[in-house]
């Protein structure tokens, strides 16, 4: 078992995901790469970074998978020092209860368990979690989702309540940073235009402030927040699809 430092990222194959995998990797990690369907790009990913890269899979949709998840790399890869809770849906309101329940568990309540599980077994660990910059001005018709992101933004403030010294835990909220693939070119400037900054948020920020979490320097419960913090009052809301 190698004995450089673990992290564990869901959702790590494509997207920001990969760009935390390959920050880590490149800083000396071994990285756990976490995926359910994007199985082919995770293998790639993996054979880009090197032989210090494991691939999980695992569905976190659903409870007793994320209790086996946890369980297995454990098993496999003993002392995980960091976990990064990256994976996420992101979908607008709909009535599918479904979709719903989906988007609850895979965005705030995996990352609880996940939390749970590895702070009660290892007693120090430091979690990062990626939250988002629109809970500062929420779109209505994406509640749902913001309403995932602000319980997973609960538990990291919350942190020194929840698992005390066992976890340090902080969030990181980028602003608009890739499109997604609902979105065009121009829709996405005209979304970064609006921040603080007038730019799309750079990988590089994201990857930069995960890495200075794990230093260990800073207060649990942090969030970093890296859309330039435009103000919540005046900021008009554009719609992100």
């Amino acid at each position: 078992m190698s004995d450089a430092p673990k992290v564990l990222i869901t959702g790590g194959a494509k997207r920001i995901g990969s760009a935390l995998c390959t920050a880590f990797a490149h800083h000396g990690w071994h990285v756990i790469i976490h995926t359910v369907q994007s199985v082919d790009a995770a293998r790639a990913l993996a054979q880009r970074l090197g032989h210090n890269v494991s691939i999980a899979r695992a569905d976190l949709s659903y409870p007793m998978q994320v209790d086996a998840f946890a369980k297995n790399i454990a098993a496999q890869h003993g002392h995980i020092h960091c976990l990064i809770n990256n994976a996420s849906i992101f979908e607008p309101d709909t009535n599918d209860e479904s979709l719903i329940a989906r988007m609850m568990m895979v965005n705030a309540l995996a990352p609880k368990m996940l939390m749970d599980y590895f702070s009660a077994i290892q007693k120090k660990i430091t979690v990062i979690n990626l939250l988002d910059y629109g809970l500062t001005n929420p779109q209505k018709k994406f509640s749902y989702y913001y309403g995932s992101k602000a319980l997973l933004q609960f538990y990291t403030h919350q942190a020194q309540a929840f698992w005390g010294d066992a976890a340090r835990v902080y969030g990181i909220a980028p602003g608009p940073t890739l499109p997604s693939p609902r979105q065009s070119s121009a829709h996405f400037q005209q979304l970064c235009a609006h921040t603080s900054h007038k730019r799309a948020t750079r990988l590089s920020e994201v990857t930069e402030a995960a890495l200075l979490c794990t230093r260990g320097d800073i207060r649990s419960g942090h969030i970093f927040w890296l859309d330039g913090r435009e103000d919540a009052e005046t900021r008009p809301v554009i719609d992100r699809c």
